[in-house]
């Protein structure tokens, strides 16, 4: 999909830094995330396979989805890229 050739499947004590990026739904009402100059609180949370739970709060900068695609000219496409390949 984005034509990665690192390999970054992630052996115990590795570690890789890149970017992550998390596609939903719509939302709205109070399950929109609010911004207060532009800026968005997030709350990561991730199950580790030995049963561990981690997790960070911080802040992420809120833009827009055509600077986004400067950078990535496929982001905000992977989950309906994946959808659609599941109906094929």
């Amino acid at each position: 999909m984005t034509n990665n050739s690192v390999d970054t499947y992630l052996r115990e004590g590795q570690g890789c830094n890149g970017i992550v990026y998390f596609e939903q739904d719509e939302s709205w009402g109070s399950m929109y995330p609010k911004t207060t100059n532009n800026i968005a609180r997030i709350k990561v949370v991730i199950y580790d396979s030995y049963g561990g739970r981690h997790s960070i709060k911080d802040r992420i900068h809120k833009v827009t989805i055509e600077a986004a695609k400067k950078v990535c000219e496929t982001f905000g496409e992977t989950r309906e890229s994946v959808l659609n390949s599941d109906r094929s």
